[in-house]
């Protein structure tokens, strides 16, 4: 699963995607700071999947992450970024200049995969080698460049402890905040950024912010991951046996251990660390982290989801609110391949690669404008347009701590592109 051919992405409050080919670029939820690339004058919230137009060239790679998206385009793996430029992570323009439109990042061609943290952007060449640019200031050790910012995309120096001395990168993976994770040709793990909760699985943690170079992912332990998720402090990995382990901090269960203390909260309070082996889900192929929660793709084509449930992003009826480190079947999914994860929603590809998702829905990014099923009062401190998930599991629904309110049974569109098929009520 390191290499997909399906190009989905879902994080922050919007969700990308190309066709199978990625002939073209569709994105929808929030356009704020102009990370759907629709121009100056299109920064409402987009509620179904809307063409990127100035994307007309094969998408190669697509990442996104806090408010900024970056897309990889065929022939050369040449780099255009859209959105939020607030730390330079769009390797373009001033900082704190926003493009609205997909800008060309200059100096940066041959790229086969692409990174994002929220302020951050990694790109990872055919030649196994990575470039970075944005914010700096956790990364200094990692990536060689002595600056909190590195406005101008560069090659990461191939000294010292740097990214670069790591030989042949196949994959990488940003968290929802400040780390990032590669794996190597022969099975290794790297991780680099902040350790604040012992999320790089090196053998100590560290304070806040903690810049500690690169780390070697738990030696022995953790080799040859077929995935691997990066949450907001935690990361979480799929070995070849399809066992899963996660470390970092557990605050709501995302570690798959219960959340009781001090110390089950975070999972490393004192050294040395060790990854937490992940009971009740085996023969995972692939996985997704969201802030606080988990969700893992089985061999049996279900999905497994463990973690923070504020907003129904488990996919567990009637539990939103509460936290379950116990991982749990979703029912009515079935047959999926994939798994993406927003901070508090989830994208599944099935494998007729038709696509479900549920979880939190108030800027659209699930592909509904959730006003259309605003029939339970809302929750006072949310957004009024954002309603509790209907009592019968639907293809997309829609999850708030209400409790007390009597949600809606709605027939639910499946989003897609160009389609308006209507789901079956269940």
């Amino acid at each position: 699963m390191l290499a997909r051919k399906f190009r989905s992405w879902s994080r922050a409050a919007r969700t990308c995607a190309t066709d199978m080919d990625g002939v073209f670029l569709s994105c929808w939820g929030s356009a704020s700071s102009g990370q759907l690339g629709l121009g100056a004058g299109n920064t409402a919230n987009m509620f179904t999947p809307t063409p990127v137009p100035a994307i007309t060239a094969h998408v190669r790679a697509l990442s996104l992450n806090g408010a900024h998206t970056c897309v990889a385009l065929e022939p050369t793996g040449a780099v255009r970024c859209f959105g939020l430029n607030s730390g330079g992570q769009l390797g373009v323009g001033t900082p704190g200049t926003n493009q609205y439109e997909p800008t060309s990042v200059p100096g940066v061609e041959n790229v086969q995969l692409l990174s994002l943290a929220e302020y951050s952007t990694i790109a990872l060449l055919v030649d196994g080698t990575l470039m970075a640019w944005g914010t700096n200031r956790w990364f200094v050790s990692a990536t060689g460049v002595g600056t909190n910012w590195i406005n101008t995309p560069q090659h990461v120096p191939s000294s010292g402890n740097s990214i670069d001395a790591i030989a042949n990168i196949v994959a990488v993976e940003s968290g929802t905040l400040d780390h990032h994770c590669a794996v190597t040709g022969d099975g290794k793990m790297y991780c680099f950024g902040t350790n604040s909760n012992g999320q790089l699985g090196g053998p100590t943690r560290g304070g806040w912010p903690e810049d500690v170079g690169i780390v070697e992912v738990f030696p022995g332990v953790i080799t040859s991951p077929k995935a691997f998720a990066l949450g907001n402090r935690h990361t979480c990995a799929i070995l070849q046996n399809g066992d899963v382990y996660c470390w970092g901090s557990n605050t709501h269960g995302q570690l798959g251990r219960a959340a009781t203390s001090t110390s089950t909260k975070d999972h490393c309070p004192t050294a040395p660390c060790s990854p937490w082996k992940v009971t009740g889900v085996a023969l995972a192929t692939d996985i997704a982290s969201g802030h606080f929660f988990c969700c893992a793709v089985l061999a049996s084509g279900e999905v497994s989801c463990w973690g923070d449930n504020f907003y129904g992003q488990l996919g567990v009826p009637g539990d939103q609110g509460h936290t379950n480190s116990n991982p749990q079947i979703v029912q009515g999914v079935a047959n999926a391949k994939e798994i993406h994860a927003g901070g508090y929603s989830i994208v599944v590809v099935h494998n007729d690669n038709s696509v479900t998702s549920w979880g939190l829905a108030y800027t659209g990014q699930l592909g509904i404008d959730p006003a259309g099923y605003d029939t339970c009062a809302p929750h006072p401190t949310y957004p009024t347009n954002t309603c509790c998930r209907p009592t019968k599991q639907p293809t997309i629904y829609i999850g708030l701590p209400l409790p007390m309110c009597t949600c809606c049974e709605a027939k639910l569109k499946r989003f897609g592109f160009g389609t308006d098929r209507d789901c079956e009520v269940r």
